[in-house]
């Protein structure tokens, strides 16, 4: 059992934590936001546990015009200031900037990346920057194209069943533009620390290529792939667990899959020893807790 501490937004209890956090068994994997600098503070001191930051790949959380050179580009040339372009040279030194510094710490067991995705939002419909271009231009896919069908359709909006149809390259170039960062990143925390596992968080879906993931491929990609579900909709996410599992069992390489699961404030033990008697039935390789209080963290000590 394993946890995934969000204390980002929880300045008043960030002391306690830690402290909670040494009752647990040794070695126990410790989740928390990458940018959550309280707990690095503490991390040279706790030697029993075992620490797993959590970093955002493509999803820019800095200012409007701060890396804005790496940004998406839509197809009406307007800046996605939130979303890099996983195609833009200038990323790789960015990230593995961000991911020797992630590493540089003894209790450090890898490294769980999240946003690794190219979503397709209205009005943006993806990224037509010169570098994605360029790549797409070798697969014989015009972008200028697309992006002029696109901008003509847009005002009678777009679903992905007609972006299927019409375009099928252009969203395996997508799905092939992640699948192709992720096993940068594998290549690079192999050089950086051979020893450090390299996994991602996922909200599943029926339909990846949405956001431009191949959970085929991103398997082989990485060490572990972290479904996450939330156990306030109950009967729905049981129905997500069989799902989950259909899709998975495709895949083939030494992947390890994970359950990262938020917690509802009114779960208490029994709940949570019930949904893990069920859980088993889909042989997951593990449980993750998504935990958000000292509170809710008591509960599993």
């Amino acid at each position: 059992m394993s946890f995934f501490i969000n204390s980002e937004n929880d300045g008043k209890n960030s002391n306690n934590w830690l402290n909670l956090s040494e009752k647990l068994p040794d070695n126990t994997l410790l989740f928390f936001l990458s940018n959550d600098y309280k707990i690095y503070q503490e991390v040279r001191s706790k030697i029993r546990l075992n620490f797993v930051p959590i970093y955002s790949v493509l999803r820019n959380n800095s200012e409007f015009f701060k890396n804005s050179e790496i940004a998406q580009i839509d197809q009406s040339d307007n800046i996605i200031s939130p979303y890099f372009c996983p195609n833009n040279p200038k990323l790789e030194p960015l990230l593995r900037s961000d991911i020797e510094f992630l590493c540089e710490f003894p209790q450090i067991a890898g490294v769980q990346l999240e946003n690794l995705e190219m979503p397709l939002l209205s009005p943006n419909s993806g990224c037509f920057c010169p570098y994605c271009s360029s790549l797409a231009e070798e697969k014989n896919i015009d972008l200028n194209e697309i992006s002029a069908i696109l901008k003509d359709r847009a005002q009678n909006g777009l679903n992905l069943n007609w972006i299927r149809k019409k375009f099928p390259d252009w969203l395996k170039f997508r799905m092939n533009s992640i699948s192709n960062l992720a096993g940068k990143l594998m290549v690079m925390i192999r050089g950086i620390n051979p020893d450090l596992f390299l996994g991602l968080n996922i909200n599943f879906s029926k339909t990846p290529e949405k956001l431009a993931q191949n959970y085929f491929f991103l398997a082989l990609f990485l060490d572990s792939l972290n479904f996450s579900i939330d156990l306030r909709s109950k009967v729905k996410e049981k129905g997500l667990l069989k799902q989950i599992r259909t899709v998975t069992k495709k895949f083939v390489g030494d992947i390890n899959l994970y359950l990262q699961i938020k917690v509802p404030n009114g779960f208490n033990l029994n709940n949570i020893k019930k949904f893990i008697k069920y859980a088993k039935k889909y042989s997951f390789d593990g449980l993750i807790f998504n935990i958000s209080t000292p509170d809710e963290l008591k509960k599993f000590i």
